[in-house]
């Protein structure tokens, strides 16, 4: 993965993706005259589209094994609903099929609210990720890849005391991390 590009922008980018594609869709729908090249084209763009969001779906495991996971910390500071947070805690250590025995529901209804909670949870993570400057963000990506201080130094051509310092801007912005985070 090169520096800097993450599953979370990789995600963003198929987001983007996706909604570029809903636009083309929508044009050519919206053609009045249409060739045989438009029929062609609207059937490989919504192949594409079902493909693009399947990467979706394989991009939110990543971001979360990227991210380590979710903490109980960061599931109370997001405004989740009740069921939501209550879903999304026990899926840290429960499948969905447990979850829903726990809280008799469906397993449906447990996939679809945790994918609402994934959500916000996902942008939560992105927003809290953005305040990182540009030094900062590839420090943070190199450490969560389990690079060691002196390998992030000797891959960003800095001294391992200029890694110390970014990773200490780090912690203080996005406030005390989650003990299975890398950065402690």
């Amino acid at each position: 993965m090169d520096l800097g590009t993450s599953w979370l922008q990789l995600y963003s980018e198929y987001e983007g993706t996706e909604k570029n594609i809903n636009y083309f869709i929508s044009d050519l729908k919206e053609r009045e005259e249409k060739d045989i090249f438009d029929d062609m084209n609207l059937e490989n763009v919504k192949w594409m589209k079902n493909n693009i969001k399947d990467i979706k779906v394989q991009l939110k495991s990543k971001i979360l094994y990227e991210m380590n996971g979710i903490s109980v910390e960061d599931i109370e500071k997001i405004k989740l609903t009740d069921q939501q947070k209550k879903i999304a805690i026990l899926k840290i250590n429960h499948s969905t099929k447990e979850v829903a025995e726990i809280l008799n529901l469906t397993p449906s209804t447990i996939h679809k609210t945790f994918n609402r909670a994934i959500n916000k949870i996902l942008k939560y993570k992105r927003d809290k990720l953005n305040i990182l400057s540009p030094q900062e963000k590839s420090v943070y990506f190199l450490y969560q890849e389990g690079k060691t201080r002196s390998e992030i130094a000797k891959e960003l051509d800095t001294t391992p005391g200029s890694v110390c310092n970014r990773m200490y801007r780090i912690r203080k912005k996005l406030g005390r991390l989650s003990k299975t985070s890398k950065i402690e």
